[in-house]
């Protein structure tokens, strides 16, 4: 029986009419920099279909009386197209999310949500109440319609996606409109890009078979690798060179100090010798 899986804590639920127990993971919802609202907020994960704020209200004034909630926000991928959410090879982060939904409903994952309490004690009253539901692994009813999973509620949601002829009218006029001005605007930027000059005040010069944005922008691309080629093996070349000079003065001086000690140890030769013969006389 487990009650806490990577931090979350486990709730058993019973769905209304159905036989199959499912479950809730949740934990106190944590952010850099947290504001005052993430400080009495809680993350839930794996919600089941048709949460809305008006089930979880009702679903904490059965488990913890008091525990006022303040707002509920649920991901925007939950009730999306399909093949928004079946991407995985994408982060939440780089979906095509329209500009109208709130920035923290695009973030969260599929069948996630945050609920924030309207008080800190309130938030704590409710924390409270569902770890100890978890620790004792209770089964707890979920507060839906009986009603709720039926046909009529996902033959609404297909109707829900289905646009009428005059929307797909519009839709289809306005993606026309937008792909000239997209083509137009790639033309352009073509021109501008066949009169490119360089830094080095040189103009880029289109052949025959570059007449394409892909292929002028192929051919920068190449020009840019090529040159940043150069400029590391002259890089590398200038450093070997320095490294070779630097080898020799090392040699040099060496050989000077060597030099150097020679000539000493010679001159104190000389001086024992004449010390012996009794004849240095230095002063």
């Amino acid at each position: 029986m487990v009650t806490e899986i990577k931090g979350f804590k486990v709730l058993p639920l019973k769905i209304p009419n159905s036989s199959v127990e499912s479950y809730i993971f949740f934990k106190k919802h944590e952010v850099k920099l947290a504001g005052d609202s993430e400080s009495r907020s809680i993350f839930f994960c794996n919600l089941p279909i048709a949460s809305t704020t008006k089930v979880l209200k009702k679903f904490f004034q059965n488990i913890a009386i008091g525990a006022t909630m303040e707002s509920f926000t649920a991901s925007y991928l939950t009730d999306s197209a399909e093949d928004v959410f079946l991407d995985l090879s994408k982060l939440t982060s780089d979906l095509d999310i329209p500009s109208e939904v709130d920035e923290s409903s695009a973030k969260l994952p599929k069948n996630c949500g945050i609920v924030t309490f309207i008080d800190k004690s309130a938030f704590q009253l409710a924390m409270n109440k569902l770890k100890s539901l978890s620790s004792g692994y209770k089964v707890v009813e979920w507060p839906l319609e009986a009603n709720s999973f039926g046909s009529q509620y996902f033959l609404g949601k297909y109707h829900s996606q289905v646009l009428d002829v005059e929307t797909l009218s519009n839709s289809v006029s306005q993606a026309l409109i937008d792909f000239d001005k997209a083509e137009k605007d790639s033309i352009e930027h073509l021109s501008n890009q066949r009169e490119l000059v360089d830094e080095d005040g040189f103009t880029l010069v289109v052949g025959p078979q570059r007449k394409t944005k892909a292929g002028i922008l192929g051919q920068q691309k190449s020009a840019i690798a090529k040159a940043e080629s150069q400029k590391a093996q002259a890089k590398m070349k200038k450093k070997q060179k320095e490294d070779f000079y630097r080898f020799q003065l090392r040699e040099k001086k060496k050989e000077e100090m060597n030099e150097l000690l020679r000539k000493f140890k010679a001159d104190q030769e000389k001086v024992r010798a004449m010390s012996d013969k009794k004849r240095f006389r230095p002063y």
